[in-house]
Protein backbone atom coordinates (compact mmCIF):
# COMPACT_ATOMS: atom_id res chain seq x y z
CA UNK A 1 0.00 0.00 0.00
CA UNK A 2 2.82 2.16 0.71
CA UNK A 3 3.60 1.98 -3.28
CA UNK A 4 0.65 3.42 -3.74
CA UNK A 5 0.37 5.96 -1.91
CA UNK A 6 3.73 6.83 -3.10
CA UNK A 7 2.07 6.45 -6.94
CA UNK A 8 -0.30 8.77 -6.04
CA UNK A 9 2.05 11.59 -4.88
CA UNK A 10 0.80 11.30 -1.00
CA UNK A 11 3.95 10.31 0.46
CA UNK A 12 3.17 11.97 4.26
CA UNK A 13 0.45 8.76 4.69
CA UNK A 14 3.28 6.58 4.18
CA UNK A 15 5.33 9.03 6.74
CA UNK A 16 2.73 8.59 9.17
CA UNK A 17 1.79 5.05 8.69
CA UNK A 18 6.14 4.72 10.09
CA UNK A 19 5.82 6.91 12.65
CA UNK A 20 2.65 5.54 14.26
CA UNK A 21 4.06 1.98 14.02
CA UNK A 22 7.56 2.82 15.25
CA UNK A 23 5.27 4.59 18.64
CA UNK A 24 3.02 1.90 19.27
CA UNK A 25 6.60 -0.70 18.98
CA UNK A 26 8.46 1.17 21.54
CA UNK A 27 5.43 2.07 23.77
CA UNK A 28 5.08 -2.17 23.76
CA UNK A 29 8.92 -2.95 23.96
CA UNK A 30 8.74 -0.17 27.12
CA UNK A 31 5.89 -2.45 28.25
CA UNK A 32 6.65 -6.11 27.41
CA UNK A 33 10.21 -6.34 27.22
CA UNK A 34 10.82 -6.32 31.05
CA UNK A 35 7.87 -8.65 31.88
CA UNK A 36 8.57 -10.93 28.53
CA UNK A 37 12.25 -10.60 27.61
CA UNK A 38 12.52 -11.75 23.91
CA UNK A 39 8.98 -13.05 22.94
CA UNK A 40 7.38 -9.31 24.40
CA UNK A 41 10.20 -7.84 21.94
CA UNK A 42 8.54 -10.02 19.07
CA UNK A 43 5.27 -9.17 20.43
CA UNK A 44 6.08 -5.52 20.30
CA UNK A 45 6.89 -5.44 17.17
CA UNK A 46 4.11 -7.01 15.62
CA UNK A 47 1.91 -4.65 17.39
CA UNK A 48 3.72 -1.80 15.64
CA UNK A 49 3.64 -3.68 12.20
CA UNK A 50 -0.17 -4.22 12.68
CA UNK A 51 -0.78 -0.44 13.71
CA UNK A 52 1.20 0.42 10.72
CA UNK A 53 -0.89 -1.77 8.25
CA UNK A 54 -3.84 -0.40 9.71
CA UNK A 55 -2.76 3.07 9.30
CA UNK A 56 -2.43 2.47 5.77
CA UNK A 57 -5.78 0.08 5.59
CA UNK A 58 -8.12 2.94 6.70
CA UNK A 59 -5.85 5.29 4.49
CA UNK A 60 -6.46 3.42 1.99
CA UNK A 61 -10.16 2.47 2.18
CA UNK A 62 -10.81 6.01 2.13
CA UNK A 63 -8.40 7.02 -0.68
CA UNK A 64 -10.26 4.44 -2.95
CA UNK A 65 -13.35 2.88 -1.48
CA UNK A 66 -12.35 -0.37 -1.60
CA UNK A 67 -13.96 -2.37 1.21
CA UNK A 68 -11.14 -4.20 3.85
CA UNK A 69 -12.26 -7.67 2.76
CA UNK A 70 -12.08 -5.99 -0.92
CA UNK A 71 -8.40 -5.47 -0.49
CA UNK A 72 -6.77 -7.90 2.33
CA UNK A 73 -8.83 -11.54 0.98
CA UNK A 74 -7.00 -13.35 -1.57
CA UNK A 75 -8.85 -14.12 -4.73
CA UNK A 76 -8.92 -17.13 -6.58
CA UNK A 77 -6.24 -15.50 -9.66
CA UNK A 78 -4.05 -14.62 -6.18
CA UNK A 79 -3.88 -18.03 -5.34
CA UNK A 80 -3.61 -19.82 -8.75
CA UNK A 81 -0.37 -16.92 -9.42
CA UNK A 82 1.30 -18.31 -6.05
CA UNK A 83 0.80 -21.88 -7.06
CA UNK A 84 2.56 -21.29 -10.68
CA UNK A 85 4.86 -19.74 -8.82
CA UNK A 86 5.70 -22.18 -6.61
CA UNK A 87 5.57 -24.90 -9.04
CA UNK A 88 8.44 -22.77 -11.36
CA UNK A 89 10.81 -22.88 -7.70
CA UNK A 90 9.90 -26.46 -7.07
CA UNK A 91 11.08 -26.98 -10.25
CA UNK A 92 13.87 -25.14 -10.60
CA UNK A 93 14.87 -26.57 -7.13
CA UNK A 94 15.03 -30.20 -8.42
CA UNK A 95 16.51 -29.00 -11.43
CA UNK A 96 19.93 -27.71 -9.26
CA UNK A 97 19.55 -30.83 -7.37
CA UNK A 98 20.01 -32.77 -10.56
CA UNK A 99 22.61 -31.03 -12.03
CA UNK A 100 24.62 -30.45 -8.69
CA UNK A 101 27.88 -32.48 -8.36
CA UNK A 102 27.97 -35.09 -5.07
CA UNK A 103 30.55 -33.56 -2.44
CA UNK A 104 33.23 -35.94 -1.96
Amino acid sequence: MMTYFRGTDRPAICSWAVVIGIVVNILCILAFLPAFGLPGAALAMTAGYVASSLVLGVAFKSATGQSFIHTWLPRRSDVATLMVVAQCLLRSRSQEEETSIPSE
